[in-house]
């Protein structure tokens, strides 16, 4: 995908793509430091449950479905979450603010805010 963009190529330039989540697994492997802030469009899959999710659901009902179905969110960003483990991560991309924070199992911490 180049610019300018056509419209199917505009819907899915924001995504992460597979060779993105290898590259950054490539920059963790060389980096025994943490990430300080990572930025991203999408939320990262499953972050909902590390929040209040009652209010989330009180804002969004009908992200009800997907939250059940762990399928809010990228996948990708959930797989990149876990190995980069930054201190912060903001993501805009579902409209509504929402916080969450991550322990790690090596007893790193994550906080995630989304804006809308």
């Amino acid at each position: 995908e180049v610019p300018p963009y056509g419209q199917l190529e505009l819907r899915s330039v924001y995504h992460t793509r597979e060779v993105e989540v290898k590259r950054l697994e490539a920059l963790a492997a060389m980096n025994e430091r943490p990430i300080d802030v990572f930025i991203s469009h999408d939320w990262p899959r499953g972050i909902y449950h590390h929040g209040n999710v009652n209010q989330l659901l009180k804002k969004k009902p009908f992200f009800q479905k997907e939250v059940q179905e762990n399928s809010l969110g990228s996948p990708a960003n959930e797989q990149l979450l876990h190995l980069l483990r930054p201190r912060y991560w903001f993501s805009a991309h579902l409209h509504v603010k929402f916080s969450a924070e991550i322990r790690h199992r090596s007893n790193e911490r994550s906080q995630i805010d989304s804006g809308d």
